[in-house]
């Protein structure tokens, strides 16, 4: 996560004549985001942060990362993010950011829900309430489509221009 959190810095670091920059994120990529929020980077300084929107994001640690770590080839083949992914160890990167979070949330695609099955570890399923405090979104939309090629999603992508639209609050 902290090796992640490194490379978008020097990318939006690098970035030439922007006024701000907003970050929509899948997954696991809010800790990775939080993180290099966490680190102020000098960028931040000239170029704020409009929105960011998350789509399904890692609330709590993921249960499926802590059973996929127990294997060694999995573990170095995805390295050390998996482990850092468990519920025990998202702690230490979990950062609270004050800032415009908007998040989209979406049904478990089939592959998630054969992964959790064949791992005997259930797909969480938060309340709009606990999105809300994990992330300190000011708002949440969830919808009724699967996760899978979320971004090719027409409703995902309408959620997301939306969010990118709406005035802060």
């Amino acid at each position: 996560i902290k090796e992640q959190a490194e490379q978008i810095t020097t990318l939006v670091g690098n970035l030439k004549e922007i006024s701000s920059v907003s970050f929509i994120t899948y997954g696991a990529s809010n800790i990775i985001l939080e993180e290099m929020i966490s680190r102020q980077p000098n960028w931040l300084k000239n170029t704020p942060i409009n929105k960011i929107i998350e789509i399904n994001p890692l609330i709590n640690g993921s249960k499926i990362c802590q059973k996929l770590s127990s294997f060694s080839l999995l573990r170095f083949v995805l390295g050390k993010m998996l482990s850092d992914l468990t519920p025990d160890n998202i702690k230490k990167f979990h950062h609270k950011i004050a800032l415009d979070i908007r998040v989209i949330t979406t049904q478990p695609s089939w592959l998630q829900k054969l992964i959790s099955l064949l791992l005997v570890a259930k797909c969480p399923k938060h309340s709009i309430e606990e999105i809300k405090t994990w992330c300190g979104a000011k708002s949440v939309k969830a919808l009724s489509v699967t996760s899978n090629r979320a971004l090719q999603s027409a409703s995902i992508s309408d959620a997301i221009a939306y969010f990118l639209s709406e005035n802060k609050s």
